[in-house]
């Protein structure tokens, strides 16, 4: 591995340096420090001198190196970008296979957001407070959540006063955690193997244990999320650090399909770095294995994944990482090799730890299959369980609000035609109760409930499979979905010269959603004089809205009531896979089946189709 010797130099001088080869397996003694960063555009139009010749990098890599640059004393660095000769396909395979050892065995790591600009200072500085200040408060006292009306006052048993909704502060610091960087997929090693990280911004610097601690903290503090919101999104930079919790050294066994499927939303420019970028996190010797190999094309590597996957595990689970997209049929993959280039719709709930110790549609069925010539499909046995009949809903997309995007009243028309939207969904899902013909057991309240949750209302009370507080919470949902229908209607219909249409006028859309936010709460706490009545109110309609957003309902021809992907269309087939914990939705063509995607139906998720021997047992050819 080679290693950047960084000259010492002021500013204004042009940088230079010289590398040195080590052997990797000394790279515990060779004292080096390993920058993550983001590339920026791939343009290399600035330049270092080494070795008396020019290399040309990229301007943020030479922003990076002016500012980190000492004025005394060489600086030892590992830099992807000049350390790995990235035209040479063997080189940059070899190399990628070494960068859990190269980031592990540095002496530290330095995260480079960029150079600072307007407000990056006070965000770094405030993102330090605000992570002490909350842990403070959620130590003494983890039942009092902050509230809207906390800001501006000090947080309880600290010093520290929580910002109000009109400060600078929170756009700040909302701005820092959209930065480039926390978009990335390779800085998820980066930031993880190393437990000396270090993130700088400019002459900012923070530990990266602050990012990790705030993420905890304002998953303690559900209230502060909206200020934190990205397009309908929490901000990349809470969400990656989140993740990262996850992939600590003391944490869970990771296999390759988890964290694949984990970190599925960072961004990456070479699509065989999906699978590549994250091998260095893996832990499970059972796992499947994988080595880079950038002389191979994505097809290849995503296909090979998929085909080692099922025959190291002597099982199916992969198939629920299946989610067919919009691609044209010409450029897909198989249709049972998840694809990992497109950004899920929808988490994949089949292979969820909950889901697999709840759900058995298979029964105790093993799975069985085969591959076709060329392993381009797979033959596998199980039970066609009816089709989709016509006429299914959509659950309504998410608003997409942005909490930073100054003031816009169209912003509450649009609030308005959402609430509207999911009334009109409630009303016609309950017809599709109604109207099924196949008796299955429970009230259409319950049943709504499975088919809207999934069955995720078995996980609020461990033991207690509470369903009648699950209906009590989706009438709450529903209530607060009218009320405030009516309320946005009412704000709509008022003279703009009003001072209530002022007052919201003036105030952006962040206040509009805290204070939208703020009425929620009150009306839940209503419901109970308990504080886990608005807790588990606040759960609930997270958990409908994660296992509808963007899906269909539809009824079958057995007359069940189905939980589908968006792709569905009426005559897709729903089938029973054996070994598999969920049904699959399957669309026949003339070659075989596609698979389109895991469902879940109500009746049918806990082996009654195998005891009932429902349907048609016969085997299945996914091309």
């Amino acid at each position: 591995m080679r290693i950047l010797t960084l000259e010492p130099g002021h500013v204004g001088e042009s940088i230079s340096g010289h590398f040195d080869v080590v052997d990797a397996r000394n790279a515990p003694q060779s004292q080096y420090e390993a920058l993550s960063y983001a590339w920026g555009s791939s343009e290399k139009d600035s330049h270092i001198l080494c070795q008396d010749q020019k290399l040309p990098i990229t301007s943020n890599l030479h922003v990076a190196l002016t500012r980190l640059r000492s004025t005394s004393r060489p600086r030892r660095l590992w830099i992807d970008q000049i350390c790995i000769n990235q035209d040479d396909l063997d080189e940059r395979s070899a190399q990628v296979a070494m960068m859990g050892i190269i980031y592990r065995c540095a002496s530290r790591v330095i995260v480079w957001l960029g150079d600072k600009d307007d407000t990056s200072d006070a965000a770094m500085t405030f993102a330090a407070a605000l992570c002490c200040n909350l842990s403070l408060h959620n130590g003494r006292s983890r039942k009092e959540l902050l509230t809207f009306s906390d800001l501006g006052k000090p947080v309880e048993g600290t010093d520290f006063i929580l910002p109000d909704e009109k400060s600078g502060l929170w756009v700040a610091l909302a701005k820092l955690l959209n930065r480039e960087w926390f978009q990335r997929l390779w800085v998820v090693q980066e930031a993880s193997l190393n437990p000396d990280t270090v993130v700088c911004c400019g002459a900012s610097q923070i530990a990266w244990s602050v990012f990790t601690s705030l993420a905890v903290q304002l998953d303690a503090q559900a209230a502060l999320y909206p200020f934190f919101m990205i397009e309908g999104q929490i901000a990349p930079g809470l969400h990656l650090a989140g993740s990262l919790i996850s992939v600590e050294p003391l944490a869970d066994v990771r296999d390759l399909l988890t964290v694949t499927l984990r970190f599925s939303k960072q961004f990456v420019t070479d699509p065989r770095d999906r699978i590549f970028a994250v091998l260095s996190l893996v832990n499970d010797p059972k796992s499947v294995s994988m080595v880079p190999d950038y002389t191979q094309d994505t097809a290849t590597i995503y296909s090979s994944f998929a085909r080692k996957s099922i025959e190291k595990a002597d099982a199916l689970d992969i198939l629920h990482y299946v989610e067919m997209d919009d691609t044209p049929m010409a450029t897909r993959l198989p249709s049972w090799v998840p694809d990992w280039r497109v950004r899920p719709h929808a988490r994949p709930f089949g292979t969820e730890q909950i889901s697999r110790e709840i759900f058995s549609a298979s029964g105790t069925k093993s799975a069985t299959f085969w591959f076709g010539s060329l392993g381009q499909s797979l033959i596998v046995q199980g039970r066609k369980v009816g089709t989709l009949l016509p006429h299914g809903i959509v659950f309504p997309a998410d608003s997409h609000l942005n909490m930073h995007s100054g003031k816009d009243e169209s912003l509450h028309m649009r609030e308005f035609e959402l609430q509207s939207s999911l009334d009109s969904f409630f009303e016609e899902a309950s017809k599709m109760v109604r109207n099924c013909h196949r008796a299955v057991q429970g009230s259409p309240d319950e049943i709504l409930c499975h088919i809207f949750s999934r069955d995720y209302y078995k996980i609020f009370r461990p033991g207690h499979a509470d369903l009648a507080s699950a209906v009590r919470l989706l009438h709450l949902y529903r209530s607060t979905v009218k009320d405030g229908k009516e309320v946005l209607r009412r704000y709509l219909s008022m003279p703009e010269d009003s001072w209530i249409r002022k007052r919201f006028y003036d105030l952006d859309s962040l206040r509009v959603r805290l204070w939208w936010l703020a009425h929620l709460s009150r009306v839940m706490r209503n419901v109970e004089k308990r504080p886990s009545v608005a807790r588990e109110g606040h759960a609930i309609s997270m958990v409908f809205s994660a296992n509808l957003r963007g899906n269909q309902i539809f009824t079958t021809s057995m007359g069940l009531l189905a939980n589908v992907p968006r792709q569905s269309v009426a005559g897709d087939e729903v089938w029973i896979l054996y070994g598999c914990k969920t049904p699959f939705i399957l669309r026949r063509i003339e070659r075989g089946h596609l698979l389109v995607g895991e469902c879940f139906v109500h009746g049918i998720m806990y082996g009654e189709a195998i005891k009932k021997e429902m349907g048609i047992e016969s085997k299945v050819e996914l091309v």
